[in-house]
């Protein structure tokens, strides 16, 4: 959802045998892949990303209402 991918700065890369690859700002916070985990019930790899580069993501992803 926006509000995870906002709150974690993270972006879904792809779905892959019931795993998500998960391009994260953080990706050893274990409390940011607990949520994304029980949200769509895959597995997740975390990548690192660029900060800057996952929020103009998000952004141009999940636009504001």
């Amino acid at each position: 959802s926006s509000h995870l991918a906002r709150l974690h700065r993270c972006l879904p890369l792809r779905q892959e045998q019931g795993r998500l690859v998960l391009a994260m700002a953080n990706p050893v916070d274990l409390i940011a892949i607990e949520d994304i985990e029980l949200a769509t019930r895959l597995r997740v790899d975390p990548v690192v990303g660029s900060p800057a580069a996952i929020e103009r993501a998000v952004d141009r992803l999940y636009p504001a209402l």
